[in-house]
């Protein structure tokens, strides 16, 4: 019995640290992609137009 309560908390332990890797790297993609648009907003503001045509702050 002892065995199986075991095994049964290596288990569940190991579905928490493969679910948790995945929420993180899904949140390293969308920290990146905002990344990358402001990065893009920032270079279209250097003529004083946004992407979209709208003055710069």
């Amino acid at each position: 019995m002892k065995r199986v309560i075991g095994m049964m908390f290596v288990a569940l332990f190991s579905v928490g640290t493969l679910t948790a890797c995945n929420t993180m790297a899904g949140l390293g993609e969308d920290v990146q992609e905002a990344g990358d648009e402001l990065q893009d907003e920032a270079i279209a503001c250097k003529d004083g137009k946004t992407a979209t045509g709208e003055d710069c702050l």
